[in-house]
């Protein structure tokens, strides 16, 4: 069976980044399809059936890429391990 890679990023060129990423280490093309749009918003809204979608078109392996970006309240960047909590729990 052969792996094919799906891809969750917040947007296009995050998602071209993972696939050139792939490629490099696969060495050799390596099926990938990939959802994105404008933001971190849209993976929290649209995550779930984003996954979905990927896993009906083949996706053995999933990444999600989001950044972290800084909390407004205090300049820190975000807690990466609440930040997959939560995301991981809208897509449940």
């Amino acid at each position: 069976m052969t792996s094919r890679l799906g891809i969750i990023a917040e947007d296009a060129t995050d998602a071209a980044v993972l696939k050139v990423l792939a490629r490099h280490i696969a060495g050799r093309p390596v099926p990938v399809h990939a959802r994105h749009d404008n933001g971190c918003g849209a993976m929290d809204r649209k995550g779930a059936i984003w996954l979905e979608e990927l896993i009906d078109r083949g996706a053995t392996h999933v990444i999600v890429l989001r950044d972290l970006d800084r909390n407004p309240e205090n300049g820190n960047l975000n807690d990466e391990a609440a930040l997959r909590r939560a995301w991981l729990q809208k897509v449940d």
